[in-house]
């Protein structure tokens, strides 16, 4: 969320689930990016599908990756 009192979304214009795909990506880590959630335009998902028979310690890297990825993206600020 872009303001976590009003919980307004990221503005669309951002495509911000899609550069944190490609983040994710460049740290090694698949995921699903969705756009729109919140009103057909705005809102970010990021979908996370480890198989359920993942281990504690690579649900702990799948987790960290996701975690570097969104610090990441988000420190490089929103373009």
């Amino acid at each position: 969320m872009a303001d976590r009192k009003t919980k307004k979304p990221f503005s669309a214009e951002h495509k911000l689930f899609m550069r944190i795909r490609q983040q994710a990506l460049d740290n090694g880590l698949i995921c699903y990016p969705v756009g729109g959630n919140v009103d057909g335009v705005n809102g970010d998902v990021i979908i996370l599908a480890p198989p359920y028979n993942a281990t504690d310690d690579e649900l702990d890297e799948i987790v960290s990756k996701m975690a570097k990825s969104v610090k990441q993206v988000l420190a490089a600020g929103l373009r």
